[in-house]
């Protein structure tokens, strides 16, 4: 009986610490960290909004092709994070980059408004994880242009 309470009481002990840890615990900053999430849903508001107000000056009857391009992009570069060799890149990062640089390619004469955005939100994330999410959304970038080149 005695062998039973001790070990009760050891398992509440346990329980309680467990709680104190979990209701202690603080989120951590952007970047990916801590809970772990696949991204940061905001990037694809921001980078939406960047789209729209460069093809309103342009009235652009290509939209729909313009959000499938950086999209595509966008969730192809989320995705490639998760592959071993790019584990620890941010996902913002490279959803962020590879959005940027679809948009800078449609819309060259709005760089600078497209590098501000981009620096705004890889200064959010944690450096050590922003050049492998730059490096990984930027390649991927890359094949989303040359793909939309070979489509039409």
């Amino acid at each position: 009986m005695a062998r039973q309470s001790a070990r009760m009481t050891t398992h509440a002990r346990a329980a309680l610490l467990l709680l104190a840890l979990i209701a202690g615990a603080t989120p951590a900053p952007g970047g990916n960290l801590w809970p772990p999430r696949l991204y940061d849903q905001g990037v694809f508001a921001e980078w939406d909004d960047m789209l729209r107000d460069a093809a309103q000056s342009t009235a652009s009857d290509n939209m729909p092709r313009y959000l499938e391009l950086m999209h595509n992009a966008m969730h192809d570069a989320i995705r490639e994070t998760r592959v071993k060799p790019a584990r620890h890149a941010s996902a913002d990062a490279a959803a962020a980059q590879a959005a940027h640089d679809v948009l800078v390619a449609l819309f060259p004469d709005r760089q600078i408004d497209f590098d501000h955005e981009l620096a705004q939100r890889l200064n959010m994330i944690q450096p050590d994880r922003v050049k492998p999410g730059v490096e990984v959304g930027r390649d991927v970038a890359l094949r989303t242009l040359a793909w939309a080149a070979e489509s039409g």
